[in-house]
Formats: structure tokens, C-alpha cells, sequence
């Protein structure tokens, strides 16, 4: 909620109410994956975080509760 009350995006964002976008990410704080430029999709082809391990991987994404 303070995110997007930072972003000035709450209510519509932030919470789980009606008329509120229902997004939430289901996250596995005991997974860990390596960065990769080959696993990260964006429109460089570099990644200065590659080779670094980090821990939690968000398993599923909801977005307006689909």
C-alpha cells in the first residue's frame, strides 16, 4: 500500500478492495535464481546484476484478477 501511495496510484493500486485493481504476485522467498542477460528480457543485451544469485522468485503474477 505505501508504494503506491508514494506513486499516487492508491486506491486503484495497492490494495485488494472493490474497485481496486486486484494485482498480486505469489512470491517464493525460499527459491534462488541466478541473473542472466539470457533469462532477463529487455532491450539491452547486457545486465550488470549478471551471474549475481538472488533469493525469492515471484511464482505467479495476478493482474487485475486474471
Amino acid at each position: 500500500s505505501m508504494a503506491a501511495k508514494i506513486f499516487n496510484i492508491y486506491p486503484k493500486k495497492g490494495r485488494i478492495a472493490v474497485d481496486s485493481d486486484a494485482d498480486i504476485v505469489i512470491w517464493n522467498p525460499n527459491k534462488k535464481r541466478t541473473i542472466s542477460k539470457n533469462t532477463h528480457h529487455h532491450a539491452a543485451d547486457f545486465n550488470v546484476f549478471e551471474g549475481i544469485t538472488v533469493y525469492g522468485v515471484a511464482e505467479k503474477t495476478i493482474s487485475r484478477g486474471v
